[in-house]
């Protein structure tokens, strides 16, 4: 489905009121770089375990199988990444990760970046 410019926006500004009316996020640096493993929020705490989980299945099966043959680092694009938090798992496997998602700001969104020790690029 392609949007128009109009579409986009309207859809952008609705998703930002939804995750400003939920309180998604924070301004902690420590609430970002426990992610996806502890939400020290505590909102949605099953939403992040279960993000956990799936990132420690990614971790264990997944990155090990492109880290195997290259022996070196690795640049990923990595989209729709939210908060950055799975670009800084990466980063500090040592890899060159590029976040990508259409929501900036710095509570949810890639903006958060700035909260991780690791310098994150993102687009």
């Amino acid at each position: 489905m392609i949007l128009d410019a109009q579409a986009r926006r309207q859809l952008l500004s609705e998703y930002r009121q939804i995750c400003h009316a939920e309180g998604r996020g924070s301004d902690n640096p420590a609430y970002h770089r426990a992610l996806p493993y502890t939400d020290l929020s505590t909102r949605y705490t099953a939403g992040w375990a279960m993000r956990g989980k799936t990132y420690r299945y990614f971790e264990s099966w997944i990155v090990p199988s492109i880290e195997r043959p290259a022996q070196q680092p690795r640049d990923i694009l990595d989209l729709g990444e939210g908060n950055a938090e799975m670009s800084y798992r990466l980063a500090l496997r040592n890899h060159r990760p590029v976040p990508v998602d259409f929501i900036s700001n710095a509570k949810d969104g890639l903006g958060a970046a700035r909260y991780y020790p690791q310098q994150i690029e993102s687009l």
